[in-house]
């Protein structure tokens, strides 16, 4: 079985990555962050990147997608806690959220669009 991080060497790895939070989610220690979005579709393309990069390392993460928003959060299910590749994820999440940015010009979410009720 894979061991878990101490909590010194979480508290380590957390402090090298931007604004991810370390919580305690049912019973196991998670990594998790929102990233704010322009809308639904570049919140797609933005769970359609983590989806190739999980497989590419056979370590996936919860997503939850919202209009203007996605949740990750990555932790290891073999041990129940974070692992140092949890953290490679987190990292490698903000690279793809940054890479993201610079094609959709991403900024601020913009207010949904009101259509007549059909």
């Amino acid at each position: 079985m894979t061991k878990a991080l101490t909590d010194s060497e979480v508290a380590d790895y957390g402090s090298r990555l931007d604004n991810w939070e370390i919580a305690q989610q049912v019973d196991a220690l998670v990594l998790k962050k929102s990233y704010h979005l322009n809308n639904f579709r570049v919140g797609t393309q933005f769970a359609n990147q983590i989806t190739e990069l999980a497989e590419s390392y056979q370590h996936h993460p919860e997503i939850r997608l919202r209009w203007g928003e996605a949740e990750i959060i990555w932790f290891t299910h073999s041990c129940n806690g974070l692992r140092p590749l949890d953290f490679k994820m987190a990292q490698k999440t903000d690279d793809l959220y940054y890479q993201l940015t610079q094609l959709t010009q991403l900024t601020q979410p913009q207010a949904p669009h009101s259509k007549e009720a059909l």
